[in-house]
């Protein structure tokens, strides 16, 4: 047990990138996805990207108009088809991977669309606003069939099994049965403020709330396993299958699923934009225009990334290669020599 330690390695290897592709504009977003990567950017432009598998090489392959009103924030998949929402946008657009085309509008909502969660067996997708809703549309014809109410903004969607689990800025989580979505079959109220988000792994789920509460819960049934607060803001979490990773300003603590705190990593001179659980390491990202890579296990800093000029926003990863964008317009690819993905030692 360590309490309140800061875990950093003060000369940690400093890493350059193998290649880097410049965009004239601002990313704000990208995804990896089989051998895809998805960038979204000022420019309100998504970009799909081809991965070549031996060298992780970038090939552009469809520059697609996107959203009209603002620029995509979130995006799911479902086999070959891409679905995307946007920060200003009401309605969900689809697109076809197999030869890069728009395909629905999946319109409803009178407000724009918060997140998205797609019901692949049942074809559904879920969508989460701040017109207070929570929608499902069918995949397929891109009708609502299905409507669910909280009294605020609904900050984030996800699906398990028979259940739709909805968070708020009203402060609770609402569980949904698929068969029934007129009212919720349970009602979480343990946070105090407004939930920010919803994470999912295996049989667990973990909401967190801007408060720095965070509550642990049996997936299946909403069942509180735990219920525990940090002492600063919340931004964001990741999760593994046995810590949560809670990002602050500049800092992450690390806890347990029991809430038992374990370390601080800190290191970033900036503000933390986005922080991400790969296999035995965390990547976190930072306006200090640099990417930090921590071991788990050691709770230490291991690599220092640079490569970019501006705050770096995101990032994705897909096998042994790693990819961050950033405010100066590029998309900088890193390697991991070391990765060894058939006995799980890397970065996956």
């Amino acid at each position: 047990f360590i309490s309140r330690s800061i875990m950093h390695v003060e000369q940690s290897a400093t890493i350059y990138p193998t290649r880097t592709f410049r965009l004239q504009t601002e990313i704000k977003k990208l995804t990896t996805e089989h051998n895809f990567l998805v960038s979204s950017s000022t420019d309100k432009k998504l970009r799909i990207w081809s991965i070549e598998s031996e060298t992780g090489n970038l090939s552009l392959q469809k520059t697609l108009k996107g959203h009209r009103s603002g620029i995509a924030t979130d995006w799911k998949f479902v086999h070959h088809i891409m679905f995307s929402s946007s920060d200003k946008d009401n309605n969900l657009r689809s697109y076809d991977l197999s030869n890069f085309t728009r395909t629905l509008k999946y319109c409803g909502h009178l407000a724009p669309i918060t997140k998205i969660s797609p019901d692949a067996e049942n074809s559904v997708i879920y969508s989460g606003s701040y017109d207070y809703t929570t929608k499902g549309f069918d995949i397929r014809s891109g009708q609502v069939v299905a409507t669910m109410r909280h009294s605020n903004v609904v900050t984030d969607v996800e699906n398990r099994g028979n259940l739709v689990i909805t968070s708020s800025v009203d402060t609770t989580v609402k569980f949904w049965d698929k068969r029934s979505l007129q009212d919720p079959v349970k009602i979480l109220t343990a946070h105090g403020a407004p939930v920010f988000g919803l994470r999912l792994i295996e049989k667990l789920l973990v909401s967190y709330a801007g408060d720095g509460s965070i509550v642990v819960l049996k997936a299946k049934n909403g069942e509180i396993k735990s219920n525990f607060r940090v002492e600063f803001p919340l931004q964001n979490v990741s999760i593994s299958k046995k810590m949560i990773y809670a990002q602050g300003t500049d800092l992450v603590q690390c806890i347990n699923m029991k809430g038992k705190e374990i370390a601080y990593l800190h290191g970033h001179t900036g503000e933390i934009t986005d922080n991400s659980y790969y296999g035995h390491y965390l990547f976190t990202t930072s306006c200090d225009r640099t990417v930090r890579l921590w071991t788990v296990k050691k709770n230490q800093e291991l690599s220092l990334l640079r490569g970019h000029s501006g705050a770096v926003n995101t990032l994705g990863l897909n096998g042994s290669y790693l990819y961050t964008g950033g405010d100066d317009g590029l998309i900088c690819q890193w390697v991991n020599e070391m990765c060894n993905t058939e006995q799980d030692t890397g970065w996956v």
